[in-house]
């Protein structure tokens, strides 16, 4: 599960806005993490055998196997969200990894994102014509209730989708 974390984590830096710019979901002014310092740090939502095998002669991992969410949460009122769903069958390994990049508030029982950029990345390792880096084009701000222990994160979305995150790393 790490290895899959820190490949979505690593990623992540092909969404991130280097001009802190947000657009059109833009929170307003005086956003940011807010008071909820506890929900600070990556949080991973995830199912199935994931794993991303490393190879220590490359010293890169190879493709993962699995489905799993990230949020990235910073002081600085930024956050990261990546899902990655990929299966391997008969040799192959095909799938995608979805990323997301914005500004965030939290207060201690809601937290709203408000994204920036993302892009969609498909993969299939035996047609890799078919391989593709694109935008994401249909962000959408989301608000959330949520429930916080030390280790455990719950979101439940305005819609009613409920998600418990485990924090990973320190």
């Amino acid at each position: 599960m790490r290895a899959i974390v820190m490949s979505i984590l690593a990623s992540t830096a092909c969404v991130a806005g280097g001009d802190g710019a947000y657009g059109p979901t833009q929170l307003p002014s005086g956003g940011g993490g807010g008071g909820q310092a506890a929900l600070l740090g990556s949080w991973y939502a995830g199912a199935g055998g994931v794993s991303a095998p490393y190879d220590p002669a490359t010293g890169t991992f190879g493709m993962p196997n699995g489905q799993g969410l990230v949020y990235v949460l910073r002081a600085d009122g930024t956050y990261t969200k990546a899902f990655q769903s990929y299966a391997s069958n008969g040799g192959c390994t095909t799938g995608f990894t979805a990323f997301e990049a914005g500004a965030y508030v939290a207060d201690a029982s809601s937290l709203r994102t408000a994204p920036s950029s993302g892009q969609i990345q498909y993969r299939d390792t035996c047609a890799p014509s078919l391989n593709s880096d694109k935008p994401a084009t249909e962000l959408a701000a989301e608000q959330f209730q949520i429930q916080l222990s030390a280790d455990q994160l719950t979101l439940v979305r305005s819609d009613g989708a409920t998600g418990t995150f485990r924090r990973i790393g320190s």
